[in-house]
């Protein structure tokens, strides 16, 4: 795998037609671009706690925390 993959925490502030969209934690916006997340049977909602995976420049919602 080319590339290294890093994890964190983040809070959603909105799913939209176009992604998840969220704030990491320590940033003060959020994401202004949507983005995929992986589908888990959760349904995901504003306020949810969540990690999320940067790789090749692009990030992908892994999934809900409690």
């Amino acid at each position: 795998m080319s590339g290294s993959a890093a994890l964190f925490l983040a809070t959603v502030s909105s799913v939209a037609s176009d992604g998840v969209h969220f704030t990491l934690d320590g940033q003060t916006a959020p994401t202004q671009k949507g983005y995929k997340r992986l589908q888990t049977g959760q349904t995901l909602a504003a306020g949810a706690r969540v990690v999320v995976m940067k790789q090749s420049g692009t990030y992908i919602v892994l999934g809900e925390f409690k």
